[in-house]
């Protein structure tokens, strides 16, 4: 049997929020889940250290299709679950004019 979670609002700096959701993004999980393990795992330098090539190809990706606009640009990603190899099929973001 699956343990309980129970629900929690993190507050957290932006620059964290972005760190949190560019792993959702390279993880295919969501926030919350990412937070989660940060949380019970030792935190988001942990995970980032993990996922290194893959937040590297990400970050890359943003500043070629979103200059200047990655915070927006990762929360659509994870608004409307754009994938890392999907936004590399993009020429630019739809919102970044």
């Amino acid at each position: 049997m699956a343990a309980k979670k129970e629900s929690t609002q993190l507050l957290v700096s932006p620059h964290t929020l972005d760190r949190a959701r560019a792993l959702a993004v390279v993880r295919h999980e969501a926030v919350a889940e990412v937070n989660r393990q940060a949380l019970e795992g030792g935190g988001l330098r942990s995970l980032e250290r993990q996922h290194t090539d893959e937040l590297d190809a990400l970050s890359i990706a943003l500043a070629e299709r979103a200059p200047g606009r990655r915070s927006e640009a990762l929360h659509q990603m994870i608004k409307y679950k754009i994938t890392l190899a999907e936004l590399k099929k993009l020429e630019r973001f739809p919102w970044a004019d």
